[in-house]
């Protein structure tokens, strides 16, 4: 306890003390204590109860809730000067803006509640990874993905979440006191940030994490999100948001095939890629890797024991066009959340 709260303790202490010598006055002055201005003409009464001192105390000894957001590093220095300042980024975002955006890795709609987006991300998650989704993402909403940890020094029980135009109260509700979040805001915060060593310019969200315990004790904490792969391009080719990009051409034979090649980026992780396919307009289909005996709608590679999808590394994707057909085929980010790059090729 600091030095304050110990004054403050002190001197209710006394005051509780001081009412119960009130107590040992007559019926009359027991239940209030008169004061007088100087001038003796106005009678100012107060009554303080037992109650009233003790909210008092423990009011003057409660601790506020303690909160802590992790903070984003880039894996590239190159991306230093760019977002150098006091202002350490707590995480990333994604804006919704594609219905592809809404499409898991197994071709399917994440779903249109709460709880069906919840259970949609649970099964798309490694074994023990936990995520929570604080609201339901709509089209258009930027999601922002952060990690926290967050306690009450007392034991008391605590609301928390996200004031996301910091006038101090809490829009986005945040259950766990831990873990990693993806919580969905509309884009009407989202703007651009820029540092005066570089002339790119990113997506930047600011927003305020704020708690308060049930006796009214509360803190807030400033968390400054980039928007995921943001940063213009033009004069910049470090590469340090991982701008990914693919190509596509007609594969050999006659049997629907498609070479796709990642041109620029970093390792995907072929455990978070999810490849999707249109042919000549339809429904878009899932591309999962081919098994032993299967030549359609999946996809082989020469590298495919590797975990990853590199830098000019080719994969062969069979379709289901039967003559000469427009494939569409789009790589994802699942884990993201995010489309990587679209490409567009004829085959037969």
């Amino acid at each position: 306890m600091d030095y304050l709260k110990g004054l403050n303790v002190i001197i209710l202490s006394l005051l509780l003390i001081l009412t119960g010598c009130f107590g040992m006055l007559s019926d009359d002055e027991e239940d209030s204590v008169e004061a007088q201005n100087p001038d003796d003409t106005t009678t100012v009464t107060a009554t303080l109860t037992a109650q009233d001192i003790a909210d008092a105390m423990i009011l003057a000894s409660n601790s506020p809730p303690k909160i802590s957001v992790k903070n984003f590093e880039f894996p590239d220095e190159d991306l230093e000067p760019l977002v150098q300042n006091n202002w350490l980024l707590s995480g990333i975002f994604n804006c919704f803006e594609d219905p592809e955006d809404f499409i898991d890795e197994d071709g399917d709609h994440i779903g249109y509640t709460v709880e069906e987006q919840r259970a949609s991300l649970a099964e798309g998650l490694d074994e023990g990874e936990v995520v929570h989704l604080a609201n339901l993402v709509e089209m258009g909403d930027c999601v922002l993905y952060f990690e926290f940890v967050s306690v009450d020094p007392d034991g008391d029980a605590m609301t928390k979440g996200i004031d996301t135009d910091l006038d101090g109260i809490i829009d986005i509700p945040i259950s766990p006191n831990q873990g990693t979040v993806l919580a969905g805001m509309d884009n009407s915060t989202v703007k651009d940030t820029f540092n005066l060593l570089s002339s790119e310019t990113c997506d930047a969200i600011d927003v305020a994490f704020i708690a308060v315990d049930e006796h009214g004790a509360s803190t807030a904490e400033f968390m400054h999100f980039l928007g995921f792969d943001s940063c213009d391009e033009e004069d910049y080719d470090s590469g340090g948001l991982d701008i990914y990009s693919f190509s596509a051409t007609d594969g050999p034979g006659a049997n629907g095939e498609a070479i796709v090649t990642m041109d620029s980026g970093s390792d995907l992780d072929w455990s978070h890629t999810t490849i999707i396919a249109s042919v000549d307009g339809a429904a878009s289909e899932s591309i999962v890797q081919c098994a032993e005996g299967e030549y359609e709608n999946c996809w082989s590679s020469s590298d495919s024991e590797t975990d990853y999808w590199n830098v000019g590394e080719a994969i062969l994707i069979d379709t289901s066009c039967a003559s000469l057909c427009t494939v569409t085929i789009s790589i994802l980010n699942s884990f993201e959340g995010v489309t990587l790059d679209t490409v567009m090729v004829d085959v037969e």
